[in-house]
């Protein structure tokens, strides 16, 4: 997708005059934008318009815009306001502005925190995923750029969850592309369900806001090779180091079932893993002297094409593999049998309904 910024100083549709640029993506560029109306100080995310028919990326920014104004909660960006532009046809989200920058940002500047500092931290994101969990949505791309840290080292600092892009309904995945096999994620966060079956399921974000919080205390991946699929192999395999004061620490049992490779030995959700990590009584034991994350800021999001009845994750470095159908776990095989289609079709139809929606609030043709 390739599209020209817009100017800063330049308004979409004359309601929001674009003041900065923030950051920009392979899909959007955000800006700082005030309300023309009220003067409020605002972020606006302006999706490119695609040149060669990629119709992808459309899906996961109305994929976002549905499920952010579906899940509601103090910890998750809201939504201020979303339409298409008049003059180029692109669709935009209007946001509440953040002051702060991203986790993986504060881990390059300053390495790992503190176990107490950061458990308080994850307090406000796992909240915002329970809510979420118990409305069957599932953020699936859980990572430290995904996390924002407003107010920095002050007593108010907190988090909050982005980018709802890749968001799912819980159940199995069905690719809405051209290849059934392809699925997308970040190498170094995701679940071993999910690589092997695309099982979406609220255990898939506990595995991966697990892999987030010992990265936050240690300010390294756990899972960081530079082969992607390597990656997906230590998964798979549930080869998960984590450094003495962890693991034999008094969050060693929280953490070592939050990152459990199998589903059923997991947290079921969020919630769950929240209240293991409010019931710790004794003393969170301090990290080693913290060092600056040397690994680039942003996990960037991959596609891979992988066949869950061939694919092996534990033979050699490539795609061919001897993985037989039985071996692929049971809930997986049940969801697959009984929720495929329906996946494909509610996924349809939240599309259709997102388009729809703003069709009637432009005022139709």
């Amino acid at each position: 997708m390739s599209a020209t910024p817009l100017a800063v100083g330049s308004t979409v549709d004359e309601l929001y005059e674009l003041t900065a640029v923030i950051g920009r993506g392979g899909m959007a560029t955000v800006y700082e934008c005030r309300e023309r109306q009220t003067g409020a100080e605002l972020a606006i995310k302006v999706l490119g318009v695609p040149e060669d028919g990629d119709m992808e990326s459309r899906r996961m920014f109305f994929n976002e815009l549905l499920l952010a104004t579906r899940v509601e909660h103090d910890h998750f960006v809201r939504v201020h306001d979303f339409g298409v532009m008049r003059s180029t046809g692109a669709p935009y989200l209007v946001m509440e502005r953040l002051h702060g920058h991203t986790l993986s940002r504060e881990l390059r500047l300053r390495g790992g925190m503190a176990p107490a500092r950061a458990v308080a931290l994850f307090e406000g994101p796992l909240s915002a995923l329970a809510a979420a969990h118990d409305k069957g949505v599932v953020h699936k791309d859980l990572k430290p750029p995904n996390l924002f840290l407003c107010s920095p080292g002050t007593p108010e600092e907190h988090i909050k969850v982005l980018d709802f892009g890749v968001a799912s309904k819980q159940g199995i995945e069905t690719s809405l592309s051209a290849d059934p096999n392809r699925i997308g994620g970040t190498p170094s966060y995701m679940a071993p369900e999910y690589i092997r079956g695309q099982l979406v399921w609220p255990g898939l974000d506990v595995y991966q806001i697990g892999l987030v919080l010992v990265e936050a205390m240690t300010g390294r991946r756990v899972v960081a090779d530079d082969d992607p699929m390597e990656c997906l192999r230590q998964h798979e395999r549930g080869e998960l180091e984590l450094p003495d004061f962890l693991r034999d620490g008094p969050l060693g049992p929280v953490l070592a079932k939050a990152l459990a490779r199998d589903p059923d030995e997991r947290f079921a959700d969020a919630g769950q893993l929240l209240q293991a990590l409010r019931a710790i009584d004794a003393p969170l034991e301090a990290p080693a002297p913290a060092q600056a994350m040397e690994e680039p800021e942003d996990g960037a999001s991959m596609s891979f094409s992988v066949d869950a009845s061939t694919f092996s994750l534990s033979g050699a470095r490539g795609l061919a593999g001897s993985v037989s159908p039985e071996e692929v776990p049971p809930a997986v095989e049940h969801e697959r049998r009984d929720r495929a289609v329906a996946a494909m079709v509610g996924s349809a139809a939240a599309l259709l309904f997102v388009v729809l929606g703003i069709w009637v609030i432009l005022g139709g043709p």
